[in-house]
């Protein structure tokens, strides 16, 4: 696999991009390595290409069922997920938390 990338566009006016490409297994120890056998590793990466405006839920449902559906699709498949702290998440419910978890409780 090489990339592949699904657009959403959001009712809120939001536009994002969902990318899946293959993480590079060779960065892993050797161990690992075989112990991942045919098990492909795929390297999600979320974007908003544009807008500012609050992600609504139908949005975020939206995202969720194009990653599900690839990993139906994609059943010996682990996916990678980075959830990065350099982006502040306006207006979001429980600011007990970082965004790194906020984010990561959504999905």
């Amino acid at each position: 696999m090489t990339k592949i990338t699904f657009p959403i566009r959001g009712k809120e006016g939001n536009k994002y991009l969902i990318s899946l490409e293959s993480f590079e297994r060779s960065v892993l120890p050797d161990e690992i390595i075989k112990v991942l056998n045919y098990i492909d590793i795929i390297d999600i990466t979320l974007e908003r290409i544009s807008g500012e405006n609050i992600c609504s839920w139908n949005t975020l449902s939206e995202i969720s069922n194009v990653i599900a559906g690839f990993l139906n699709d994609n059943e010996n498949t682990i996916l990678y997920f980075y959830c990065d702290d350099t982006h502040e998440i306006k207006n979001r419910r429980n600011k007990n938390i970082n965004c790194q978890k906020y984010r990561s409780l959504l999905f």
